[in-house]
């Protein structure tokens, strides 16, 4: 199993004996030594007379791919191929592109959420699925419950829980390509780490 990799300078490159490596997320500014978790590569293989034979092209572009603890296959466009949704807290959509899945840049399309819990958006997630309207999806989103209330939380409700209709077709988003997310987790480090918040750890942030 996987534990995800390095980015900047560091990407691809392979991995030094000598060196302790983190995945500690305080470590996010040393990129020699940090392994990003949330970044994950994902390859495929035929079964060939009984030997396992690396697929052609890519399975998803750069054969990178954010971490994941599931997916699932689909139609998301109605165009008769499969597509990939991820299942999880910070789900995804890949669509088919001529055999190799590319990853939808869903912040173009954000929705503007309001939470009813003072610290719903720091702890959310969010999926899309499709409902029946494919190209339209749904936008899903909750907030993710405590087992205590925080002495800071005076609006002391249920956790958020909404669905969302899309109002334009999904193929409208642009898509990122693997290098794009190895370049976005490289500048969200080199920004202050992934508690910056900045505008490119959103998508390791869910936000």
């Amino acid at each position: 199993e996987s534990v995800g990799m390095r980015v900047g300078d560091y990407f691809r490159e392979r991995v030094n004996p000598d060196l302790i490596y983190s995945t500690d997320y305080a470590n996010s500014r040393n990129p020699e030594i940090f392994v990003y978790g949330d970044l994950d590569t994902m390859y495929g293989f035929y079964v060939r007379d009984g030997k396992l034979v690396p697929r052609e092209q890519p399975v998803v572009d750069g054969n990178i791919i954010l971490a994941s603890p599931g997916f699932k296959f689909a139609d998301a466009t109605g165009d008769g191929n499969m597509d990939m949704f991820l299942i999880g807290g910070r789900s995804g959509v890949h669509l088919n592109e001529n055999g190799t899945l590319r990853r939808l840049d869903i912040h173009k399309g954000w929705p503007t959420i309001t939470f009813t819990l003072e610290n719903g958006p720091e702890n959310f997630g969010y999926g899309v699925r499709d409902f029946g309207r494919a190209p339209y999806l749904e936008f899903i989103y909750w907030s993710e419950g405590d087992t205590y209330w925080p002495d800071y939380v005076t609006n002391k409700q249920p956790s958020d829980f909404g669905i969302m209709r899309a109002l334009k077709p999904i193929i409208e988003l642009p898509t990122l390509s693997g290098q794009d997310l190895v370049d976005m987790a490289t500048r969200c480090a080199e920004d202050d780490g992934f508690y910056s918040g900045g505008r490119d750890c959103w998508i390791y942030r869910g936000l």
